[in-house]
């Protein structure tokens, strides 16, 4: 049987409204993660704070192709290194992508700092 504050968690649980459209969720990662709803929505804020931020480096930029380390690089800049970690840019540009707001060119890579081949995006 379920104790008092696992009970709480799962009315909280259950009150998350699932029905929006896909494109309209929270796109961040939270497998395996127990969080609050409170969390889920503080978490869903940063992560379309962060989303807008990636797609103003492209706007900025029309017609470039960027890497996630090429955003990261220009947001540590303008930001003097306020920016979110790769991990962050990488989920932004997929959930852009994803929306159609930006278009992967799979087969174009940079080096990025480590060496490894990185692809490629720019505005849809």
């Amino acid at each position: 049987m379920a104790g008092p504050s696992e009970r709480g968690f799962v009315r909280e649980q259950l009150a998350l409204d699932l029905t929006a459209p896909a494109e309209e969720r929270a796109s961040f990662y939270t497998r395996g993660q127990a969080m609050t709803v409170a969390e889920f929505e503080a978490g869903a804020r940063v992560a379309g704070e962060q989303d807008a931020e990636i797609l103003s480096v492209f706007r900025a930029r029309p017609g470039q192709k960027l890497s996630p380390w090429i955003v990261l690089d220009i947001l540590n800049q303008e930001t003097l290194g306020g920016a979110p970690i790769i991990t962050s840019v990488r989920r932004s540009i997929t959930t852009l992508t994803k929306r159609g707001l930006l278009v992967h060119h799979k087969r174009e890579r940079v080096a990025g700092p480590y060496g490894a081949a990185s692809s490629l995006w720019s505005l849809a």
